[in-house]
């Protein structure tokens, strides 16, 4: 086999980069057992390569370029010359065909063609001679053609092996466990190689720390220790030097998106809480958050932040609040404009949480809190921005939402604060003659944000409110009428005072004539996008104004071009958000969100997807009346919208009642009747849903509605598609007697061959009983 071939070294290089190939051809193979042995075999490829230890790609392209070079600058004059050979006799080709030279100048070519042969030939008979000299050129040219080869082979095969991450993806995946194991075994061999695919392999691996089974967490945890932690083959039991181990996070958090952070804090908090990264590789990351400019300060400020999620002394206490202070808000934060380390600085405060009503008051850390707070006001203010610098605004928002975060996490009055913000940018914004679109921005991202983290914090109080008067109350027997009044209290503050007659609902009525456009004078994109989301996130407080407001908040989701995909993906979540906190109030637009699942971005699909998937699982809206969308993705050509069709139908099948029966009928009338949808679609997707049948007694229900439905069908097509539904249902011995009784509702359309075909394949099922 060729394990063995390559265990014993007998692989020939020619072989090395076809064998490959066929290794990673066999991880999609169907097979459990095929894909494992795939996989050992493409590992062993890989441990036993003959380019040596190192498989980082730039070595090789150097030395390439290198030899490339050489070669030009040493050729042979015999090779030179037949280069000039081919160039004449090509000329001569083309001069024939046009039939234009004379007899004077073809015979001066083909002089010059004789000339260039000959040279040809003296050139080669000089080089074939036996002196030293030739000898020693023909040794150094063969050698030098060798390492071109080698160079050339290995590139090949490190290219092979970079090709791979597509399929390696797919097999972390993958319902089974060992296919998660194998492709992550195969990366931390990659990293121990040098392979660049180890490191964006594991970053996409470690979403799976959210896996709910236990194997494949410990699986993802074992292999980030043996790739970023752990010294290579020691199984993660010896660590690398601290100053390597925090090399390693900084470059993993600094080429990694936001979405990847998050999987990225669950790994590291879960290695903090299990001792396994020593407290000295948190004292250098905070060495370099002071000192390190660019990418590298934000990293470690990141990295910090994600130790404090599982240790928040990391960051509790003077010395090093004092630090972040200066690192994450200092001197060169501001003139550099750095808001990645100004986020990070920002997230690092939200893990050591009300910090500020745990300290005395006018004490030194307590006098740093506030110097704190007032760097969060002064990044959410924009003190730092240009304010016509639409590049640095674009910076901000991520700085400035983590900075309000922060501000309502350590602070033991943010409304106070939150007041001063908004007071303090409508002075700005307001102040002078004319506000550019860039400064309105800002002041209604910083306004819808803020009004979104005054309900939260209310809530927050109304749930201490509860817990406290609880414990007052229950020997009185009053609990119950306490907690209601404790929560309509709540309720008025949220209708009427966070956007109604409080600071921020005087700039309610703004938002929403700059959405509304109507005079034509707001067409500003990136002012459009912030006044859209900040009338979004005023309507999740307020019954009364989302209501009013939700017809304008969906034409401005219906009439953005198609370019902005961005604003409409996040327009879906706001929708969603809103439909599962005013179910009453959105039930009459719901259809609204299902329009969105024919949306040509990509983007807003999955996203419209996801907040239906979660609205109709959580019973907030009905399927029905809608399914017919739904079920169409399930033959999507995007993979990840087809999964997530089928993992919903997946999840209504596992409840008691068992919805997907009764929506059967429904997805038939509607795909059936429907010219978008072609045959092997409607087949594809019938056989998906009524898998879910495995009852007898719901598939000898379905056949009896199907059946029925032969009498009032439209079209010979339709009767086609019942036909085909009914033999894809179980075949028991009372769906058969039922067909048998309604014989004469489908009799007259046994004429059809297709028909005819589904119930003969019908009866020949019925045989067995």
């Amino acid at each position: 086999s060729w394990a063995a071939l390559i265990s014993a070294g007998a692989l020939p290089l020619d072989r090395v980069h076809p064998v490959t190939t066929m290794a990673i051809d066999r991880l999609q193979d169907k097979t459990v057992m095929v894909r494992r042995n795939a996989m050992q075999l493409l590992t062993m490829c890989l441990e036993m390569n003959p380019f040596g230890s190192t498989l980082d790609p730039a070595p090789y392209e150097a030395k390439m370029k290198e030899l490339v070079k050489w070669h030009e600058e040493n050729e042979q004059e015999s090779g030179k010359a037949a280069r000039e050979v081919a160039r004449l006799q090509k000329e001569a080709e083309e001069a024939e065909e046009k039939g234009e030279e004379g007899e004077e100048e073809t015979e001066r070519r083909n002089k010059e063609l004789e000339t260039a042969i000959a040279k040809v030939e003296r050139a080669e008979e000089e080089e074939q001679e036996d002196t030293s000299e030739n000898d020693r050129l023909r040794s150094l040219r063969a050698a030098k053609m060798n390492a071109l080869t080698f160079a050339a082979a290995a590139l090949q095969f490190i290219s092979c092996l970079e090709g791979a991450n597509v399929a390696l993806s797919s097999m972390l995946m993958s319902k089974s466990t060992s296919d998660v194991v194998e492709a992550l075994r195969f990366y931390v061999r990659a990293k121990q190689f040098q392979l660049p695919c180890a490191i964006t392999g594991m970053r996409s691996a470690l979403s799976l720390m959210w896996s709910s089974e236990k194997q494949v967490q410990s699986a993802v945890l074992k292999a980030f220790v043996d790739v970023f932690v752990g010294q290579q083959g020691t199984d993660g039991k010896k660590l690398l030097e601290d100053k390597a181990i925090a090399h390693n996070l900084i470059v993993l958090v600094g080429e990694s998106t936001i979405s990847e952070q998050v999987s990225i804090e669950e790994a590291i908090s879960h290695l903090v809480r299990d001792e396994v990264i020593p407290n000295e590789v948190f004292l250098i990351l905070w060495s370099v958050s002071a000192k390190a400019t660019g990418p590298a300060r934000s990293a470690a400020m990141l990295n910090i932040a994600f130790g404090a999620a599982a240790d928040p002394s990391l960051v509790d206490s003077t010395s090093r609040l004092r630090h972040l202070l200066e690192a994450g808000f200092g001197e060169y934060v501001e003139k550099a404009q750095d808001w990645k380390t100004a986020r990070a600085a920002a997230i690092a405060l939200q893990k050591i949480g009300r910090l500020q009503e745990r300290v005395e008051e006018g004490s030194a850390k307590d006098i740093i809190i506030d110097n704190l707070i007032d760097a969060c006001k002064a990044v959410v203010r924009g003190d730092w921005i240009n304010k016509e610098d639409n590049k640095s605004t674009n910076s901000w928002f991520a700085a400035a939402e983590a900075c309000m975060d922060a501000i309502f996490s350590i602070s033991s009055a943010p409304d106070v604060h939150a007041a001063s913000i908004i007071k303090a940018m409508a002075a700005c914004t307001f102040g002078s003659a004319t506000a550019t679109p860039t400064q309105l921005s800002r002041f209604f991202f910083a306004a819808g944000h803020l009004a979104l983290k005054l309900l939260l914090y209310t809530e927050s109080i109304t749930k201490e409110l509860k817990k406290g008067n609880s414990s007052r109350t229950a020997e009185l027997g009053v609990a119950q009428e306490q907690e209601a009044l404790t929560e309509k209290t709540m309720d008025d503050i949220a209708e009427k005072e966070i956007v109604g007659r409080g600071l921020l609902g005087v700039f309610g009525p703004l938002i929403v004539r700059v959405v509304a456009n109507e005079s034509g004078a707001y067409t500003h994109d990136l002012l459009q996008a912030c006044a859209t989301m900040a009338l979004a996130k005023f309507m999740s407080i307020s019954n009364s104004f989302c209501e009013k407001q939700l017809p304008l908040l969906l034409t401005s989701l219906s009439k953005n071009n198609s370019a902005d995909t961005t604003l409409r993906a996040n327009l879906v979540i706001a929708l969603g958000d809103l439909a599962f906190r005013f179910p009453n109030t959105f039930e009459p637009y719901t259809a609204h969100l299902y329009s969105n699942l024919t949306d040509p971005s990509p983007t807003v699909k999955r996203h419209s997807m996801s907040v239906l998937s979660h609205l109709i699982l959580n019973d907030m809206i009905k399927i029905k009346g809608n399914v017919a969308s739904v079920a169409m993705l399930i033959v999507s050509p995007d993979q990840t919208l087809s999964d997530m069709s089928k993992l919903l139908f997946n999840e209504l099948s596992k409840r008691s009642n068992n919805p997907v029966y009764n929506l059967i009928p429904d997805v038939v009338s509607l795909l059936s009747t429907d010219p978008a949808v072609s045959r092997p679609d409607f087949k594809a997707i019938m056989s998906f849903l009524l898998s879910f049948m495995t009852k007898d007694k719901l598939s000898d229900a379905l056949v009896d509605k199907l059946m029925k439905r032969f009498e009032t069908a439209a079209s010979i097509n339709v009767k086609r598609d019942l036909a085909l539904c009914l033999s894809l249902l179980k075949a028991t011995e009372k769906s058969v007697k039922t067909l048998n009784d309604g014989f004469k509702l489908y009799k007259d359309c046994l004429f059809d061959s297709e028909i005819f075909g589904h119930f003969a394949s019908i009866l020949k099922k019925g045989k067995s009983f």
